[in-house]
């Protein structure tokens, strides 16, 4: 391919260069976080601004871009197609600039604000915030965080997030290779019912499991990898479950005023049997185990705090696998 001429190179330098004078550059983080969040209020808490600022900066880049970006369909926010289009090309460039900025200028939790968020399953989420919190609510006062329930995890939503905490084949197999990923902990899989339900009784052999009127948890219907059991490797005993769950909580209470079972992770039966008719038992000649993991995009790592942040995750994981609590350590 020959190199264009350099009259037209020029041309379009001179070009790009009144589009930039023609936007206020000072609206690209936040245009950057609203495209990532898609709400108002959360862009303003991550940026720690007023709503009316970000209301006021919306208005002016739907002019300047001469595109809503970012509409409501019902209740249900979501990107326009520019929108879409502008997040994709968007966030790489401003994480780029973002590290060669501050590259050498060390992360300051204790004075800076900025905004996290973490989606995962709910059990997940219960285990890991209370010990986020310990860690960060007197240290970090101005970092704030959210945690999300997972729904289809690809890389278009994993580009949403700060970070997914899901099972590792995920980051492996489905998300392509601008993701990272670290292991927070291993866990076996046991089945879990109502204590006065005879299959709970002592272990269970997996014949017998899997023959047996059981629940499952699944991710959602809509998730292309619903089906995968290398992300689930229980799913191969579970077909024929009387009901199917996305939610583990709701899956624990239907175990526990029936006489169904599933198999569930361990650190996930041990806060459900807190408090409630519900008892685990380990299942004989099954090795299979439940890794999960910390999983973000490679475009994510330049932005402000956040392998400061990742570095709070897996702190939270490491007290979790010595307490087995979802209770921090006093």
């Amino acid at each position: 391919m020959q190199d264009e001429p350099e009259n037209i190179l020029d041309g379009r330098s001179r070009e790009m260069a009144r589009e930039l004078r023609r936007i206020n550059l000072n609206l690209l983080p936040i245009l950057s976080e609203l495209l990532r969040s898609q709400s108002v209020s959360k862009t303003a808490a991550g940026l720690n601004v007023t709503q009316s600022a970000v209301s006021q900066a919306l208005r002016q880049l739907r002019d300047y871009l001469r595109d809503d970006l970012l509409v409501t369909t019902g209740r249900e926010p979501h990107l326009t197609e520019k929108g879409q289009r502008i997040q994709r090309e968007l966030g790489p460039l401003l994480a780029g600039l973002n590290q060669t900025l501050m590259q050498d200028i060390p992360f300051d939790p204790a004075n800076e604000a900025t905004h996290f968020v973490i989606c995962t399953v709910d059990y997940a989420g219960a285990l890991l915030a209370p010990h986020i919190w310990a860690l960060i609510g007197s240290e970090a006062p101005k970092v704030t965080f959210e945690i999300l329930s997972v729904d289809a995890p690809n890389y278009e939503a994993l580009s949403a997030v700060d970070f997914l905490v899901a099972p590792s084949p995920l980051a492996r197999e489905n998300l392509g290779t601008n993701v990272a990923a670290e292991l927070l902990w291993s866990e076996e899989l046991v089945c879990l019912g109502a204590s006065n339900n005879p299959l709970t009784a002592g272990p269970i052999a997996l014949e017998t499991f899997s023959s047996s009127p059981k629940a499952r948890f699944r991710l959602p219907a809509r998730s292309p990898y619903t089906d995968d059991a290398m992300i689930q490797p229980s799913a191969a005993h579970e077909e024929n479950a009387r009901c199917t769950f996305s939610n583990f909580s709701v899956l624990a209470s239907v175990l526990e005023s029936s006489q169904l079972v599933a198999i569930v992770p361990t650190l996930f039966a041990d806060v459900a049997m807190r408090n409630s008719g519900l008892r685990a038992v380990p299942i004989l000649d099954y090795t299979a185990r439940h890794d999960i993991a910390c999983i973000w995009s490679r475009t994510a790592e330049g932005r402000r705090g956040h392998a400061w942040f990742r570095g709070i995750i897996t702190r939270a994981a490491a007290a979790i696998k010595q307490t087995g609590s979802p209770t921090p350590t006093p």
